[in-house]
C-alpha cells in the first residue's frame, strides 16, 4: 500500500492493464491451456473411437461381401487386411490388428512384427495384458501406453482405442500420439501469446493516453493547491471540460476566488479597518463566517477596551492616593516592628541561657544516675562473690570435718598397731625363754625371737611417731574448722551489709532517676520556651520582611500607577487608528 501511495496517478492507471495482463496470462497458462489440452485429447480420443468403429464396419462389410460371393474366410481376411493397411490418416496414424493371444496380425508401421507376439517388440509391452483384458471383458476400451512413432525407435506416450471383432477374433485398434496434441497446444499458445502481446500493447497505449488526459488537470490542480498551501492566492487554473476533472477545476477556480476575497478582507482588517462587512458565500462557508464573526468580535472587543480604558483611568487616579496613604502607614508599621523585634531578641537570649543551664543540670543528673547504677551493679556483683565464697567455705568445712573423721579412724588403726606391737614383743620374750630352755636346739629360734622383738620395738616407735603426727593433724583440722566457722560468720555479716548497701544504692538510684527526669522535663520546658521565643522572633522577622516588602510594593504601586496612566494614553493613541 505504501508503494501505491508513492506512485503517480498515471502509473496507477497503467498498473491496471499490467495487473489484468498478469492475471489473464496466469489463468491462461495454469488453467486455460491444461483444460484445452484435456478437451483436445478427449476430442481426439473420441475421434479415434469413431475411426475404429468405422474400420469395424468396413471389415464386417468385407466379410459379408465375401460370404455373398462365396469366398473363403482366409480370402476375406486378406481383403480386409489389405483395406486396413491402406487406411492410414494424418502423418503417422494407422490401424493395426492383433488376436486375443497377443499375436500381431497387421501393423503397417512395423510389418516385421506381423505374425509374432507383441511381447517380442524391442520395448516395454506391459500394456498388452490390459489391452487383451479389455477386449475380452468389454469388447472395447481405451489403453494408455508408450509406443514409438513410425521411423523412430524412441517410445512416446500414446492413447489407443481397441475393439474386438468377434467373428474373426480380431482386435482392431488405432491410437493418438499425445505429443501431437502437445505440439498443437504449443502452436495455439504461440498464436495466443502473439495476440495477447498485441492486445496488451494496444491496451497500454490506450491507458497511457487516458492517463495523460486525466493526469494533466490533476497536475495543474496539484500545483495550484501547493501554492494555496504556501499562502499564495494569486493562482490561476486554465483547464476546462465537461467531465469530472473539468468540474473539479471549475470548483477550484471558485475556491481561489473565495480565498482572494478573504485575503483582501483580512488585509483591510490588518490595516485597522473594522468597518468591512464580509457576508459568507453560503451556509457551508465556514471560513467566511468565521472571518465575519472575527471582525464583529474585534469591533465589540474594541468597544469594551475603550470602556475599560475609562475605568482604568479613574482607577489609576484613585489608586495613586491610596498608594500614598499605604506608604505612610507602612513606614510607621515598620518602625514599631523594629522595636518589637529588638525586645524579642533580648527575651530569646535570656531564654537560651536558661535552656543551656537546664540542659547542663539534666546532663549532670543523668551522669549521677549512671554512676549510681554502675555502683549498684558492682555491689550486686560483690554480693554474688560473697555468696560464692560462703558456699566455698561451707564446702571446705565439710571437707575438714570429713578429714577429722578419717584422722580418727587412722588413730584407731595406730592404736591397734601399737597393741599388736606390744603383743609381738611379749610373744618374742616368751619365744626367747622357750629357746633358752631348749638349749642349743633352740638357738635359731632365739635369733628369730630376737628379730621379732626388734621389729616389735620399731613398729611401736613408728606407731608412736604416727600418733604424734595424727595429733598434730587433728589439732590443725580443728583450728581449720574453727577458722572456717569464723570466716562463715564474717562472710555472712559482709553479705548482709552488701544487701543493705544494695538497697540503699537502689533507693538512691530511684531518687536520682526522678531528679534526672525532672531535670529533663525542665530542660524540655526551657527548650520549648526558647523555641516559642525563636518562632516569635522569626515571625517578627517575617513581619518586618513583609513590612519591607509592603514598602517596596507601595513604591512599585506608585510607579505602576504612573505606568498605568502612560499605558492608558498609549491605548488611546492605538485605538484612534481603528475604524469601527
Amino acid at each position: 500500500m505504501k508503494l501505491l501511495d508513492r506512485m503517480s496517478f498515471a502509473r496507477k492507471v497503467l498498473l491496471l492493464p499490467l495487473i489484468a495482463t498478469v492475471v489473464f496470462v496466469g489463468i491462461f497458462i495454469f488453467y486455460g491451456l491444461p483444460q484445452f489440452r484435456h478437451a483436445l485429447i478427449d476430442t481426439r480420443v473420441e475421434s479415434n473411437r469413431n475411426l475404429v468403429e468405422t474400420a469395424h464396419s468396413l471389415v464386417d462389410a468385407v466379410r459379408e461381401d465375401a460370404i455373398a460371393n462365396g469366398l473363403s474366410e482366409a480370402d476375406a481376411k486378406e481383403r480386409a487386411m489389405a483395406m486396413l493397411r491402406r487406411l492410414s490418416y494424418g502423418e503417422s496414424n494407422y490401424f493395426w490388428v492383433n488376436d486375443l493371444q497377443g499375436k500381431m496380425i497387421l501393423h503397417p508401421a512395423l510389418p516385421e512384427l506381423e505374425g509374432r507376439s507383441i511381447a517380442e517388440a524391442p520395448f516395454n509391452t506391459d500394456f498388452l495384458e490390459e489391452l487383451l483384458a479389455k477386449a475380452r471383458k468389454n469388447g472395447e476400451g481405451y489403453v494408455q501406453y508408450r509406443w514409438p512413432r513410425p521411423g523412430n525407435d524412441q517410445p512416446v506416450d500414446k492413447i489407443s482405442f481397441v475393439s474386438l471383432y468377434k467373428p474373426w477374433g480380431w482386435v482392431i485398434a488405432t491410437g493418438l500420439y499425445v505429443d501431437d496434441v502437445d505440439a498443437r497446444i504449443i502452436a495455439f499458445g504461440e498464436q495466443a501469446v502473439l495476440g495477447l502481446i498485441l492486445a496488451v500493447i494496444l491496451l497500454f497505449i490506450t491507458s497511457h493516453l487516458l492517463a495523460s488526459r486525466i493526469a494533466r488537470p490533476l497536475h495543474e490542480a496539484e500545483t495550484a493547491l501547493e501554492k494555496l498551501a504556501r499562502g499564495k492566492v494569486d493562482v490561476d487554473v486554465s483547464y476546462e471540460g465537461h467531465d469530472e476533472a473539468g468540474r473539479m477545476m471549475a470548483a477550484m477556480r471558485e475556491m481561489i476566488a473565495a480565498h482572494q476575497a478573504l485575503s483582501e478582507h483580512a488585509n483591510r482588517l490588518a490595516n485597522g479597518d473594522l468597518s468591512v462587512v464580509m457576508p459568507p458565500r453560503s451556509s457551508d462557508d465556514v471560513l467566511g463566517a468565521a472571518l465575519a464573526e472575527l471582525a464583529e468580535s474585534l469591533r465589540k472587543q474594541l468597544g469594551e477596551i475603550v470602556h475599560t480604558m475609562e475605568v482604568i483611568s479613574r482607577t489609576a487616579t484613585s489608586l495613586g492616593g491610596s498608594v500614598q496613604m499605604l506608604a505612610s502607614s507602612t513606614h510607621e508599621t515598620a518602625t514599631s516592628i523594629s522595636e518589637t523585634t529588638a525586645s524579642v531578641t533580648e527575651v530569646k537570649t535570656a531564654t537560651r541561657l536558661g535552656c543551656d543551664n537546664a540542659g547542663a543540670l539534666a546532663e549532670s543528673a543523668k551522669a549521677t544516675l549512671d554512676t549510681s547504677r554502675k555502683g549498684l551493679e558492682a555491689t550486686r556483683q560483690n554480693r554474688a562473690g560473697m555468696d560464692r565464697i560462703l558456699e566455698q567455705i561451707n564446702e571446705a568445712g565439710s571437707q575438714v570435718e570429713a578429714l577429722a573423721e578419717k584422722a580418727g579412724m587412722v588413730e584407731q588403726i595406730t592404736t591397734f598397731v601399737a597393741d599388736l606391737s606390744d603383743r609381738s614383743q611379749i610373744l618374742a620374750v616368751n619365744a626367747a625363754i622357750e629357746a633358752a630352755k631348749a638349749g642349743e636346739a633352740g638357738a635359731g629360734f632365739e635369733e628369730v625371737a630376737r628379730e621379732m622383738r626388734r621389729l616389735a620395738v620399731e613398729s611401736k616407735d613408728a606407731t608412736t611417731h604416727t600418733r604424734r603426727i595424727l595429733m598434730d593433724i587433728r589439732d590443725s583440722v580443728q583450728e581449720t574448722a574453727t577458722t572456717a566457722r569464723e570466716s562463715t560468720e564474717v562472710v555472712q555479716t559482709a553479705s548482709e551489709q552488701l544487701s543493705r548497701a544494695e538497697q540503699a544504692i537502689t533507693d538512691l538510684a530511684d531518687q536520682l532517676g526522678k531528679a534526672a527526669q525532672a531535670s529533663s522535663e525542665i530542660a524540655a520546658t526551657q527548650q520549648q520556651e526558647y523555641t516559642g521565643v525563636a518562632q516569635i522572633g522569626e515571625a517578627m522577622e517575617s513581619i518586618r520582611a513583609a513590612s519591607d516588602q509592603s514598602a517596596e510594593v507601595s513604591e512599585k504601586l506608585a510607579s505602576e500607577s504612573k505606568s498605568l496612566d502612560e499605558l492608558n494614553s498609549r491605548l488611546e493613541r492605538i485605538l484612534n487608528r481603528y475604524k469601527f
